[in-house]
């Protein structure tokens, strides 16, 4: 029977586990919770000049239930295209979780639309998974933004994902 795989992310000062959120928008606060009042309330304001950055936001492979032998080969992409004008998704992995924190710039992390855009362009996300509850190493995502940005809400994005199980 194939294993049951999700993403989950890591919000606070220790990691608490929560069930990913499906709008990127969730990205302006440190928080689970992807709500209108959240985001009304923690906007990441278009600067005059420059960039401006969103919260860090830490998710990871979870196996829900155990592969046959083990689940590797992790991977994970999203759209050839920028989430909106003036706005882009960054990425990397770490293999360990601090707490989130907005960063000063991009040092460490890659523009998805431009590296990591297919299956074949996918950032390699570190673990081998062989028992349920084991998690991979972290995916940490975070938004640029940019004086020329639009001003409005971010609809949610995609975000693939593929994995070998054995």
């Amino acid at each position: 029977m194939p294993a049951t795989v999700s993403f989950v992310r890591a919000t606070g000062v220790a990691p608490g586990v929560n069930t990913v959120v499906s709008s990127i928008s969730a990205v302006l606060v440190d928080s689970p919770i992807d709500t209108e009042a959240a985001r009304i309330s923690n906007p990441v304001m278009i600067p005059s000049t420059g960039s401006a950055y969103s919260y860090e936001v830490y998710l990871r492979l979870k196996a829900e239930t155990a592969p046959s032998v083990r689940i590797d080969n992790l991977k994970i992409w999203g759209p050839a295209t920028p989430v909106a004008t003036g706005v882009t998704l960054w990425m990397k992995t770490v293999p360990s979780y601090v707490a989130p924190a907005i960063p000063a710039d991009t040092t460490g992390f890659s523009q998805q639309d431009t590296t990591y855009n297919s299956e074949s362009n996918a950032l390699e996300v570190d673990g081998e998974l062989n028992e349920a509850g084991e998690y991979s190493a972290y995916v940490v995502l975070m938004l640029k933004v940019d004086s020329n940005a639009t001003p409005g809400e971010i609809g949610p994005i995609t975000l693939s994902y593929s994995y070998r199980e054995q």
